[in-house]
């Protein structure tokens, strides 16, 4: 009995262990990342590797409360998107959807291509936004001139739709829906960019502003 006691103990120290390896490498890979620098671009195989980063960290924190599920199409790694586009979504539906629910919640990624764009839609089944709210939202990402703000609340989807405007212009942009009690749904629609020459394109129309 001793033995089995103390061999379960173990195994679970180690486990715990092993848990808080791959969290500190994680958050690492994470580190590097962002401190690395070089174009406004990553390929989504990048993008992907460092969702995954993130999302072990967040699993890590809220303790498995959340399933989630991340799929991105295998013909669509070597495309181009900006660097950290997905990650504030996936930030907000965590903060203002799923952390407040009761219960089990669930979150899903999903990069998919669509005819003449590529399509990322992150989906929550959490609490959702009341409909005066989601009309106030639509209407700031809806605006012609957006830049980029700084601040608390949604304002990292404002500054992920403007960041859209500002690359690549009518007709790709950011589109959400939300219930309450229900959850919220974010869909961004891109140019499938396949190669380099494309992306310096996009950045010198960015930095034209």
């Amino acid at each position: 009995m001793f033995n089995t006691l103390e061999t379960i103990k173990m195994r679970a120290e180690l486990d715990e262990a092993d848990d808080t390896v791959d969290m500190i490498t994680a958050l690492g890979k994470l580190v590097r990342s962002s401190l690395r620098s070089g174009s406004d671009f990553i390929t989504l195989q990048e993008e992907k590797d460092y969702l995954m980063n993130y999302l072990l960290i967040q699993e890590n924190r809220y303790g498995g409360r959340f399933d989630i599920a991340v799929r991105v199409e295998e013909a669509l790694l070597s495309h181009y998107i900006p660097r950290l586009l997905v990650q504030p979504l996936i930030e907000n539906a965590f903060y203002h959807g799923l952390e407040m629910k009761q219960g089990k919640g669930k979150l899903s990624v999903a990069i998919s291509a669509e005819p003449g764009a590529l399509k990322v839609l992150v989906a929550d089944d959490g609490l959702g936004m009341p409909l005066d709210r989601l009309l106030e939202l639509r209407r700031l990402i809806g605006m012609e001139t957006l830049r980029p703000q700084q601040g608390g609340g949604s304002i990292g989807l404002v500054n992920v739709a403007a960041r859209i405007q500002l690359y690549f212009g009518p007709p790709f942009a950011m589109h959400i829906d939300s219930r309450p009690g229900q959850g919220t749904e974010v869909v961004l629609l891109l140019p499938p960019i396949a190669n380099e020459s494309e992306v310096e394109r996009y950045v010198s129309r960015y930095h034209r502003g």
